[in-house]
């Protein structure tokens, strides 16, 4: 069984799917679980605009970046966008191929750092919901270690998306927020 005929199971969720979510932490058109001390949270935000563009989660030396976007009522992006993510590092220089997970076929990438010799290693997970998809970025040990693996895909199982109910082009990425009642750390510290 592939992710395309059991998220309605396993996840990711639709807000709309579920009940209650008390116990989780809400940044706008994604929300994540607050119930595992274990995870770092860190926001992407967009240096021009200042928009909120990605949310990030630390987790047993791996990360796993979340973005949800739009899409149509019936048909799902993300062979397209997976597709068209690997033209990108493949027009860059880097190198992909096609890996099966737990979330049907996912791209691997590699590519050269500018200006250094390092090499980085990518996974791109994805996910079609109810007019919205969830891209999901690996680095780290998850790309390695299989137990790993699964913790991260588990994880992004668990991200619930907002998608609400604007009409929208389909691939524009969802708005982002700022959970309600934080306040950033003071200049300098």
């Amino acid at each position: 069984m592939t992710a395309e005929n059991n998220r309605e199971q396993l996840g990711p969720f639709d807000l709309t799917e579920l009940g209650v979510v008390d116990n989780f932490i809400d940044f706008g058109a994604i929300l994540v679980p607050a119930d595992n001390p274990d995870i770092k949270l860190r926001i992407e935000v967009e240096e021009s605009t200042g928009k909120l563009v990605a949310v990030t989660l630390e987790h047993l030396d791996s990360t796993l970046k979340v973005t949800a976007f739009s899409a149509p009522k019936t048909d799902g992006v993300w062979a397209g966008a997976r597709d068209q993510l690997a033209e990108t590092v493949l027009a860059q220089g880097g190198k992909v191929w096609y890996v099966e997970t737990g979330f049907a076929k996912a791209l691997q990438a590699e590519f050269m750092l500018d200006g250094s010799s390092d090499i980085r290693t990518l996974r791109f997970i994805g996910v079609d919901g109810p007019r919205w998809f969830l891209r999901g970025t690996i680095e780290g040990a998850a790309l390695t270690d299989v137990a790993i693996e699964s913790a991260i895909e588990s994880l992004f199982r668990s991200v619930v998306v907002n998608r609400g109910v604007s009409a929208m082009p389909p691939g524009e990425m969802l708005e982002l927020a700022m959970p309600p009642g934080n306040v950033a750390p003071p200049r300098g510290f």
